[in-house]
């Protein structure tokens, strides 16, 4: 969605542009789910505004979304250098935590990170000080799921 924005940024932008372009910017790369609208949804979205035309918001766009993509692009370098390097030192640790309901990859590579060595902790009540409501869990469920997640967490 955001490469479409980037390459037509205003309702103006779409009315210009052909159909072939605005379905080539339909497609998501590496993405496997399927949009719900088509380019000609979008044209005639874009035939009926009545938005103003605003060339300095359009740049304000592009560069908001400019800065977007790197930061993804960024985010999911550093993932993937965590993930390898929680894979090669602490494989176990790393699947002991991401069967913890709630608890990703991400998630786990990141508290695995912080965490360094287990080995520096002399016994399980060196990690109790460690804030389990600071950690950045993905369980959106009950108060009481992510409260098992955060206590499984910190005894692990």
């Amino acid at each position: 969605m955001l490469d479409l924005l980037q390459e037509f940024p205003s309702a103006p932008a779409v009315k210009a542009a052909k159909r072939k372009e605005i379905e080539q910017a339909l497609k998501r790369k590496g993405v496997s789910t399927r949009l719900t609208y088509t380019a000609d949804d979008l044209i005639r979205a874009a035939r009926a505004s009545v938005a103003t035309v605003s060339p300095a918001k359009e740049f304000i766009l592009k560069g908001k979304i400019s800065t977007l993509l790197h930061l993804k692009s960024r985010r999911d370098e550093l993932t993937k250098a965590l993930t390898d390097y929680c894979k090669s030192a602490i494989l176990e640790d790393l699947n002991i935590i991401t069967s913890i309901k709630g608890i990703d990859k991400g998630t786990a590579t990141t508290f695995l990170a912080e965490l360094g060595n287990i080995d520096n902790f002399a016994s399980h009540k060196n990690l109790s000080p460690l804030p389990a409501s600071s950690l950045p869990f993905t369980n959106r469920g009950s108060s009481r799921a992510r409260a098992e997640s955060q206590s499984a967490a910190i005894a692990i």
